[in-house]
């Protein structure tokens, strides 16, 4: 249900990961909250390219989606790799 909720843009990134209960630290799950402590990298948070995007703009830069290596860097394919662009969210923005 907020799978597809998200996926067809009702539910924002930030609200989903909360509505999929994955958040250990606020969790009202005892057993999340205990292993909390142990859990390195627990999720706090989830971004998609729309959501990057609108942080980006709202704290003052001039941000969008990209595809990969089309960036206003110069010569971009020195520095990223092929490898890490599959699947990736790529959003550039560039402070106003």
């Amino acid at each position: 249900h907020d799978v597809m909720e998200y996926l067809e843009g009702q539910i924002k990134a930030d609200d989903f990961i909360e509505h999929l209960g994955v958040l250990y630290g606020d969790s009202s799950n005892i057993f999340k909250k205990c292993l909390s402590a142990f859990a390195g990298f627990p999720h706090k948070c989830m971004y998609d390219d729309l959501s990057l995007v609108e942080i980006l703009n709202d704290i003052g830069f001039k941000a969008s989606t990209r595809v990969a290596f089309d960036s206003d860097i110069k010569d971009i394919q020195q520095i990223e790799l092929e490898s890490r662009v599959d699947h990736a969210v790529i959003v550039e923005g560039r402070k106003l």
